[in-house]
């Protein structure tokens, strides 16, 4: 059944593709290219695993996945968003001009926001800084906490310096736009703001978890296709060097994703293809387990606790969740074959535990309408002197359909304060580095 699904869904995205005019990063191509990659993985280790797909396990993906096509199509051409788009010629992108001074300025606060954080993190699990091997020990520990212990509320980093560095990785988005903008207005590269952004990557996985690095970098390839396809009037005539840099940068990154592990303390044991298979293709498994348990639509304490997890840790106490503070997801670690499989379910689990099978229903036509929507407002905005933060904005969304193979992530990242607090951030940016300077030179020559 896993090898009737692969095909379907090749067949599917090809599909896509077809009906989006190969405009890549349009949410139904995202979407079902995450599940296609899945779906490459969980071929590969269909013996190991014993991945024998149950016909509800196939339903739930290829339906969803279908689902996802037709509302993002439905939606794309109820806004008619194509007759609205002048083809006869290419959109100027503008520069983006920020103060050096202030972006030195700017780098050694994130350094030192950084440091601070990692050192009331170490100091938070009793850690000691002697040597690198006990900073990411204490990192580890850290995130074990914070992720699979009941007692993740005993570790507080203080509220400011969370804050700080929630800053930093929101920056981080910032930064990367400002560099793909300039570099397609004149291709060149601001070095100070390479640092940046790396100081913004370091900040983004200093807390044990690579999942904030990682949409910021599948974010920047969405920015920078999107720039260029926008500055084409959408002709979507992506080039062959293009395309072969961003698949270089994908298999540096899965190269080396096992190597980052051990350097956060992880201690991996495994190798290379196989500790990836269990992030790229076990997910399609452990849903599958799931399902067949006669109990999976588990009785909950509060409506939409796996789907919503950000907005009940924020607001749990205002409506009347007792236990938000110490408030976990329920992912069970499974195996098959005496093969662990970790953790993880797709983005379809945390809607069928809560609803149901009409939960995934309503929750992935949700999904598909205002990622479409979103899309759609981009793409009729012009090109600005300063970063957009609708574009931002979909960035991250775009990074969440195409991880959506791996777990929940658009109700997570979207439907959250963090949302709330990167827009904020990226505003206050846009104020200070880019408007704020050129009132400032008005009212010095208005003097």
């Amino acid at each position: 059944m896993i090898y009737i699904l692969f095909i379907v869904l090749a067949m599917a995205f090809i599909a896509c593709i077809a009906l989006n005019k190969k405009d890549l990063i349009s949410p139904s191509v995202v979407f079902t290219l995450g599940f296609l990659f899945q779906g490459v993985w969980a071929v590969l280790y269909a013996k190991t695993w014993k991945l024998g797909l149950h016909l509800n396990t196939f339903l739930v993906i290829l339906l969803g996945v279908i689902e996802f096509i037709v509302v993002s199509q439905l939606t794309k051409y109820v806004l008619k968003n194509k007759a609205q788009i002048n083809d006869e010629k290419e959109e100027k992108i503008e520069f983006i001009k920020i103060n050096r001074i202030m972006e030195v300025i700017y780098l050694a606060f994130a350094i030192f926001g950084s440091v601070l954080y990692l050192y009331f993190l170490v100091k938070s699990v009793d850690g000691s800084f002697t040597s690198f091997h006990a900073i990411s020990k204490s990192i580890a520990k850290y995130d074990s906490l914070t992720k699979f212990s009941d007692q993740f509320n005993t570790v507080k980093i203080p509220f400011i310096i969370n804050n700080v560095r929630a800053a930093i990785v929101a920056s981080g988005y910032w930064f990367l736009y400002v560099i793909i903008n300039n570099f397609l207005y004149n291709r060149k590269i601001a070095i100070i703001e390479v640092f940046v952004v790396v100081i913004c990557l370091i900040a983004s996985i200093i807390d044990g978890s690579r999942t904030s690095a990682i949409m910021i970098i599948i974010a920047g390839i969405c920015c920078f296709l999107f720039l260029n396809n926008k500055k084409h009037k959408f002709n979507n005539e992506i080039s062959i060097k293009y395309i072969s840099v961003i698949a270089l940068i994908g298999v540096v990154f899965l190269s080396t994703f096992a190597l980052f592990a051990n350097l956060l303390g992880r201690n991996v044991q495994q190798n290379t293809f196989n500790y990836l298979s269990i992030y790229c293709g076990a997910e399609v498994k452990n849903l599958d387990l799931f399902l067949q348990e006669k109990n999976y639509e588990k009785s909950n304490n509060i409506i939409g606790s796996q789907t919503f997890v950000s907005l009940i840790k924020s607001y749990g106490e205002k409506i009347g969740f007792s236990g938000y503070k110490n408030y976990q997801l329920d992912l069970p670690f499974r195996e098959a074959n005496k093969v662990g499989l970790g953790n993880v379910y797709t983005t379809f689990y945390p809607f069928i535990y809560d609803f149901g099978y009409i939960g995934e229903f309503v929750l992935v036509g949700i999904m598909a309408f205002i990622s479409q929507l979103l899309y759609e407002l981009c793409k009729k905005s012009n090109f600005s002197s300063k970063p957009d933060v609708l574009i931002l904005i979909y960035g991250i969304v775009f990074s969440c359909l195409l991880l959506s193979f791996f777990s929940n992530k658009f109700y997570e990242n979207i439907f959250s304060m963090d949302l709330v607090k990167k827009v904020f951030v990226w505003c206050v940016f846009n104020y200070i580095f880019c408007i704020l300077p050129i009132k400032i030179a008005v009212q010095k020559n208005a003097d």
